[in-house]
């Protein structure tokens, strides 16, 4: 770098840290030890829940209420009304940031 009457700087830094991570990264390897088994964990949960949701919704509408297919969705108007609803909270966060006033859609 140039200093201020045009000389070049030198700089040396030494940095010293504990790394002790309470053995939460193993030897062998460079990441923790469950971490990323416990996000696949909680993603296989989450679509084991949803499927379990929607095939269950759909097949209990189907045969118990006898809805016709467009209406075997369970929940279907909620699920329609979700583009509208993250348009809504986009347009309400926007409004709060420019300090505006903000008008529901």
């Amino acid at each position: 770098t140039v200093g201020d009457a045009g000389h070049a700087s030198q700089y040396e830094i030494d940095v010293t840290a504990d790394c002790n991570l309470g053995g939460a990264v193993p030897s062998s390897g460079g990441k923790p030890a469950a971490a990323s088994e416990t996000g696949w964990i909680l993603i296989g949960i989450l679509c084991g829940v949803s499927a379990a949701y929607f095939g269950g919704g759909y097949v209990y509408n189907w045969k118990v209420k006898g809805a016709e297919a467009g209406e075997r969705v369970p929940q279907k108007d909620f699920w329609l009304g979700i583009p509208g609803l993250i348009k809504d909270g986009f347009g309400f966060v926007k409004a709060k940031v420019k300090k505006e006033e903000y008008t529901p859609i």
